[in-house]
C-alpha cells in the first residue's frame, strides 16, 4: 500500500535504476540507453512512472506484480512499454531463464524480513554485474534507532552475498 507521502522517495528510487542519483554507486548506468529495470511491486505505479520519464533510457522496463486489483487498475491505464508479470516475485524466480537486469527495485506489501532475504538470495543471479539494487523498506519504522539497526543488517546480508552497500 503506497501513499502520496512517498513520492519523493520513489522518484529518488527511480532516479538510482537509472544512474540518475548523484551518487557513484549508480553514476555509471547514467549514459547507458539500454537499461534493463525490474521493478518488484507497482503498487500505485509511482515508482514506474517514474521510470516512464526514462523511457528512451530504458530497454527493458519489467514489473512483478500479483495483486489482483492492481492488475485490474493497470489493465484501466496506458502503461505501453512495460511489461507486467501477472505472478508472484517468488514464481518469477523459478523462471531460469528471467533476468538479468541492470536495476533492481523492490518495494513489495506484507512481506516479512525473511520474504525479502530469499530475495536478496536471488540478486546475484538476476542483477547483472555493475547492476544496481533498491529498495524501500519499512523495518521497524516507528523506532529511529531500530530502523537503523535493520538498515545495517541488510547492509550485513547483502554485503555477504558480493554486493556492495553505499
Amino acid at each position: 500500500v503506497m501513499m502520496d507521502w512517498e513520492t519523493p522517495l520513489m522518484a529518488a528510487h527511480a532516479d538510482v535504476c537509472v544512474g540518475a542519483f548523484p551518487h557513484d554507486a549508480c553514476g555509471h548506468l547514467k549514459e547507458r540507453n539500454d537499461l534493463r529495470v525490474l521493478n518488484v511491486g507497482h503498487g500505485l505505479g509511482i515508482v514506474d512512472g517514474f521510470l516512464r520519464n526514462y523511457a528512451a533510457r530504458i530497454s527493458q522496463h519489467c514489473v512483478i506484480e500479483p495483486h489482483p486489483d492492481v492488475l485490474k487498475r493497470v489493465d484501466s491505464q496506458d502503461w505501453a512499454g512495460v511489461t507486467f508479470r501477472r505472478e508472484t516475485w517468488q514464481e518469477s524466480l523459478q523462471d531460469e531463464t528471467f533476468g538479468p537486469f541492470d536495476a533492481v527495485f523492490f518495494d513489495t506489501y506484507a512481506e516479512r524480513y525473511e520474504d525479502m532475504r530469499s530475495f536478496f538470495k536471488a540478486l546475484p543471479r538476476i542483477l547483472a554485474p555493475k547492476g544496481v539494487f533498491s529498495f524501500f523498506n519499512g523495518l521497524a519504522p516507528f523506532n529511529p534507532f531500530f530502523h537503523g539497526v535493520a538498515c545495517e543488517f541488510v547492509k550485513c546480508e547483502l554485503d555477504a552475498i558480493g554486493l556492495d552497500c553505499d
